[in-house]
């Protein structure tokens, strides 16, 4: 992605509200960032288990 290099964009991060409220939307979004060389940073105030029991 040519716009990545030329602003020196590494990765995104999700912050604010609570991303995990769309998991299936984040997960999507977060696929196609890393298919593009992006990294994916989350911020949740989830724990992991919390996570992970759903």
């Amino acid at each position: 992605m040519e716009s990545q290099k030329e602003n020196q964009i590494e990765g995104v991060t999700f912050m604010g509200s609570e991303p995990f409220e769309w998991p299936v939307s984040l997960a999507e979004l977060g696929r196609r960032l890393r298919a593009v060389g992006l990294s994916v940073m989350i911020f949740s105030g989830y724990t992991m288990e919390t996570l992970e029991m759903d």
